[in-house]
């Protein structure tokens, strides 16, 4: 039977959550001079907005514009915009160059001698000129230099050493197209464990390790069975250290999103069976002093029972959690793994129980 292949996944949008949840973590890593002159009392925002306002008609002709378009105060009071490009799976294309060009034309307009550009090429193929653009005709000359970074020319050794959790982001990519094809499978779910073990063992804030497991877990593709395998990995991180258990209950609907996306359960779902396999433990216990199978049979059933019962209070619940954060039936039925027609139940149930709650108040 023919293994299930990974959906492709959007690694452009990937990049650009990643940075503009992270932006300085990303300007300090791939533009550590700018970085330096940053304003730390500021904020690093996204002017994303801005870019759809300068490339209006972009996506209505099928045209690309810069990925990520980051605003960064400085210390001398002025601000610097940072467009960034992240070129991915190695498509390397030749006209990488020519397009950072085309780029700065508009984005100049608007903020004139504050532009800082950086492309970032991820795969293996990069165009011969990857960081400059050059143009002449009868004495008419013009060179555009801007910054780049090639993840196939970083060492595994030098990227360990770095704390910065972009570190991480480009070991994932290298190992992407160091142990790409069928061959290396098993190598690379070790590569992919190893990010993992590493994200839990920094010392990296609750956002950070949320935003690192969430790229690591996209970017490096797994068919199902070793899939399979590095989510027993990864559960285990997570339940070893109780330190880690608040990234699952501060932020509990991005949390539960994130686990059901990649590891097909939520947190709920999780716990419920952590419940269940600990009322089946008190259930085996106190079957230990009763007489006979009969009665063993019946704590173990009675148990059982409980825990079923728990883990749909459960799932109702999350369901109901997702309805009142504006999830539609559809969607939230796609999380659950449960029918539209039972979500819109639960829905009608639980709106029914909170209005008479109400009424009896």
């Amino acid at each position: 039977m023919p293994r299930k292949r990974t959906p492709k996944v959007d690694l452009d949008a990937r990049w650009k959550r990643i940075a503009e949840r992270l932006p300085r973590q990303f300007l300090q890593f791939f533009l550590p001079a700018l970085h330096a002159d940053s304003d730390p009392s500021k904020d690093i925002r996204s002017a994303g907005n801005e870019l759809q306002k300068i490339f209006p008609q972009a996506s209505k002709e099928g045209r690309r514009y810069p990925d990520l378009l980051l605003d960064v105060p400085l210390l001398d009071g002025e601000e610097a915009f940072v467009i960034a490009h992240v070129e991915v799976e190695g498509s390397g294309e030749d006209d990488m160059p020519e397009r950072m060009f085309d780029y700065l034309s508009p984005l100049w307009n608007k903020f004139p001698r504050r532009i800082v550009a950086l492309v970032i090429y991820t795969g293996k193929y990069v165009p011969e000129k990857f960081g400059v653009f050059n143009y002449e005709r009868y004495g008419t000359e013009i060179t555009y230099k801007f910054n780049t970074y090639l993840v196939r020319a970083q060492k595994e050794e030098e990227l360990l050493k770095s704390k910065n959790p972009f570190a991480l982001v480009i070991l994932a990519c290298l190992y992407s197209i160091q142990h790409a094809g069928k061959k290396k499978l098993r190598y690379l779910l070790e590569c992919k464990k190893k990010l993992a073990e590493l994200c839990f063992e920094r010392n990296y804030s609750l956002e950070e390790l949320n935003e690192l497991l969430t790229f690591v877990l996209w970017v490096i593709h797994l068919p199902e069975e070793e899939a399979s395998e590095f989510d027993k990995t990864v559960h285990e991180l997570i339940y070893q250290d109780m330190d880690t258990r608040p990234l699952m209950y501060e932020n509990r609907r991005n949390a539960d999103i994130m686990l059901k996306l990649n590891y097909g359960k939520t947190s709920g779902e999780i716990d419920a069976m952590i419940h269940q396999a600990q009322a089946e433990a008190k259930a085996a216990e106190r079957a230990k002093d009763k007489a006979v199978a009969e009665a063993k049979a019946e704590a173990k059933a009675e148990a059982k029972a409980e825990a079923k019962a728990e883990m749909e209070a459960l799932t109702r619940n999350y369901i109901w959690q997702l309805y009142l954060h504006e999830e539609t039936p559809e969607a939230i039925a796609r999380l659950t793994q449960k029918s539209v027609h039972f979500v819109k139940k639960v829905i009608r149930e639980m709106k029914k129980a909170n209005e008479n709650g109400k009424a009896d108040n």
